[in-house]
């Protein structure tokens, strides 16, 4: 069924301005910048999920996973922002994941070292890595990935399961997840 009416965007953006010594008295440091690089990806219900740049869901949450253990998120069976539950999406058209650091987040942020996302072992989501590639993020750390083509990136019975292990022995994580999909 899906939200009715859904716009999202994912802005990855890299700026810089850098400054150098130059070999020889008068001469001026070399300089870059400054200089920003951005990457704006839309999608909206208006398309239809089967379209470039369509989708029709949005799920983010703040999940907490305790020290030396994992969550499986099941992406047939979420809450999306509106509330609705047991979500069944058929296609991911992007994904943001965040370890938050205290300064992130002062109250679901924490000091944990690292997660690992990916191999989930059953029913692997066929995302950007495989059942046996793994991305890892260290606190404070965070990626993103958008795949707005019209198939994006499939989910089924048998690619359905995103793993988020945290990899910190003493120290729980709080994961913000946010996905953006198709429910067709």
């Amino acid at each position: 069924m899906g939200i009715a009416t859904l716009t999202t965007q994912i802005q990855v953006q890299v700026g810089w301005t850098a400054q150098g010594a130059a070999a020889g008295t008068g001469y001026q440091p070399l300089q870059n910048g400054p200089t920003t690089l951005t990457k704006l990806i839309s999608t909206s219900s208006a398309t239809g999920n089967t379209g470039a740049g369509g989708a029709d869901e949005l799920i983010s949450k703040i999940y907490s996973v305790g020290s030396n253990s994992s969550v499986t998120i099941d992406l047939t069976n979420l809450t999306d922002i509106l509330g609705t539950s047991a979500v069944s999406l058929a296609r991911v058209k992007g994904l943001v994941i965040r370890l938050l650091s205290v300064a992130d987040d002062a109250v679901n942020g924490t000091a944990a070292a690292s997660i690992t996302v990916g191999n989930a072992g059953s029913n692997p989501a066929s995302l950007w890595f495989s059942s046996t590639n793994v991305v890892s993020l260290k606190n404070g750390g965070a990626m993103a990935f958008s795949d707005p083509s019209a198939t994006g990136y499939t989910v089924g019975g048998s690619t359905k399961n995103l793993l988020i292990a945290n990899n910190d022995t003493t120290t729980g994580a709080g994961v913000q997840i946010t996905i953006i999909g198709g429910s067709t």
